[in-house]
């Protein structure tokens, strides 16, 4: 059973990811159940997706993962990402775009809320850390190990607001993470509604989800609108010459 998590802020398309990630798995002939939790999501709040992929037969009995049980975590925004960093089962995978936007709890909030921050909090947690399309090298560090970043795990709350350290105290231990720089993806191709594609892409290539590139490929035309096929398809291209 592949449990699938997929988090992020409304209008960002986690819904039509996690819809393309069934697509694919129910043509490999796997059972597959979804849900999602969208809250305010259609004013800026958090949008949660579950999906459940049976890829050895078995019958998911239920549509939600289960804290600590899943596979892999893919976040469209980082913070989304902390937050919900301890549905990760101990050496899942995590794949998470760069870029802030501010959810409504956030905006509320008067603690600073910085890209920076949440991605410390998560590569504190990761054993192995990959970066994508990152535009400059990272800086130095004697303590990095494995891909962790050095700031002392105990001091990352510090940046985080009083729900997110919460979460990041929870979260399990990270395999690989995935940080992915979306915006010279996303202007190379001409449209921001594209970042579902490349992270889904990323997700794909990291081996986790059993899928191959085609038959992600073969999802993604079977979903979207027929006006926009050639510009996802050309997102997926251009992500997977990053990632040969």
């Amino acid at each position: 059973m592949k449990n699938i998590v997929l988090t992020g802020i409304g209008g960002q398309g986690t819904v039509l990811a996690a819809k393309t990630l069934a697509q694919a798995a129910q043509a490999r002939g796997w059972h597959v159940r979804t849900a999602e939790t969208i809250g305010m999501a259609q004013r800026g709040g958090s949008v949660v997706s579950h999906v459940r992929m049976g890829d050895c037969g078995e019958q998911a009995a239920a549509p939600l993962v289960s804290e600590g049980c899943a596979d892999m975590l893919i976040a469209f925004e980082p913070g989304e990402g902390v937050r919900m960093a301890r549905i990760l089962r101990p050496g899942g995978v995590m794949v998470t775009a760069s870029r802030v936007v501010q959810p409504v709890t956030a905006s509320l909030s008067k603690e600073p809320y910085e890209a920076s921050a949440m991605l410390e909090a998560l590569r504190v947690k990761a054993a192995c850390v990959k970066e994508v399309a990152r535009v400059e090298p990272e800086p130095a560090c004697e303590e990095r190990q494995g891909g962790a970043s050095c700031i002392n795990p105990t001091d990352s709350g510090s940046f985080l607001m009083p729900d997110q350290k919460s979460a990041q105290e929870a979260a399990p231990s990270i395999s690989t993470l995935y940080v992915v720089n979306e915006a010279p993806i996303l202007d190379r191709i001409g449209n921001a509604r594209t970042l579902n594609i490349v992270l889904l892409t990323v997700a794909v290539h990291a081996g986790v989800l059993g899928l191959t590139l085609q038959e992600f490929k073969d999802a993604v035309a079977a979903c979207v609108k027929p006006r926009f096929k050639d510009m996802n398809l050309a997102t997926i291209d251009a992500v997977e010459a990053l990632l040969a």
